[in-house]
């Protein structure tokens, strides 16, 4: 596996900073930028928070490998449904699939998820456990910001595909 220590450079700089996770404003000002009605829409922590543990509770013994799916879970409604909305996360640019390097995702929004996931996981991991699963967590986020990305590019395509006049005779560009 390679090491990413990107997410670790984050939270030094917010632990060096000595800014308290509770002054970060959720969601973050570039998301209401990208979409001023998602604020409209956000969810509350609490309910996402449920979701997941109700996921992880129906399980009858929950083994490492739920604990990571309800930790990417976790993370994941978190960023989509109340941080950073689609709109910024289809916005953004990651690094390669082995990393989880956002470089225009708020550094204060990802602080935020990592300490509530380690309020919510901690239950069923130690701090170096969870500091692989965030990873992995966030590497999946990276790969769904990838996805939205290319999902948007391919709805563009196929938009100027359809506004493009064409003689009666010419059948439409296959896709």
């Amino acid at each position: 596996e390679i090491f990413d220590d990107y997410l670790k450079e984050i939270r030094q700089c917010h632990e060096q900073s000595g800014k308290n996770v509770r002054d970060i404003q959720i969601p973050v000002s570039e998301a209401l930028y990208c979409d001023p009605f998602f604020i409209f829409v956000v969810s509350p922590e609490k309910q996402i928070v449920n979701e997941v543990r109700e996921y992880l509770l129906q399980w009858v013994e929950i083994t490492p490998k739920e604990i990571q799916e309800a930790t990417t879970r976790l993370c994941m409604k978190l960023a989509e449904q109340r941080v950073f909305g689609p709109a910024l996360i289809g916005q953004s640019t990651v690094g390669a699939s082995h990393l989880s390097t956002y470089n225009n995702l708020p550094d204060e929004g990802i602080i935020y998820i990592q300490e509530v996931a380690r309020r919510e996981m901690k239950k069923w991991m130690n701090e170096e456990e969870f500091e692989t699963v965030f990873t992995r967590a966030m590497r999946k986020l990276a790969d769904r910001c990838r996805q939205i990305r290319r999902n948007k590019k391919k709805e563009s395509v196929e938009e100027a595909n359809r506004n493009i006049i064409r003689p009666r005779n010419e059948l439409p560009c296959p896709i």
